[in-house]
């Protein structure tokens, strides 16, 4: 267990950088930006969610396969390793799948209910309120 919690922290420590560079987690409130609203809070969150799920979530599902596997590899003779690996890759498979899993039943079942959908980056989004699902706009309507 203590093993496993300082994996995740060398983790976070990795991606942290790597989510600031990618975007401004926060697209509101400074010099020259819109005020913050309710509706960025939302956007925050699911810019979060977004980087979780399609950046961090496979890399550590392959790294686990590849734990997994380099187990197997070094196990020679005992069993108890080789099982290690096998269970370490079932599991990065299935945790996997449930994120993904998640995400389709989701949208489809938006799909379903709203009958409406567009087109994002390829793939087809439900649409509520004729904005896709997986993205957030904020837009404030100041008068100066």
């Amino acid at each position: 267990m203590r093993k496993l919690f300082k994996i995740f922290i060398f983790l976070f420590v990795l991606s942290a950088p790597l989510a600031f560079a990618l975007s401004a987690l926060v697209p509101c409130g400074g010099e020259g930006q819109d005020p913050c609203t309710l509706c960025h809070l939302y956007a925050l969150l699911q810019g979060i969610a977004n980087f979780l799920m399609w950046s961090i979530a496979p890399a550590l599902a392959l790294l686990v396969v590849a734990w997994g596997g380099f187990n197997i590899l070094i196990a020679g003779s005992d069993p108890g390793k080789k099982q290690a690996g096998f269970k370490a890759m079932k599991a990065a498979l299935i945790g996997i799948l449930i994120v993904f899993g998640a995400w389709i039943i989701i949208n489809e079942f938006l799909l379903f209910l709203t009958n409406k959908s567009s087109f994002v980056e390829g793939v087809k989004t439900a649409e509520i309120f004729q904005n896709p699902w997986t993205k957030i706009e904020c837009s404030t309507n100041t008068k100066k």
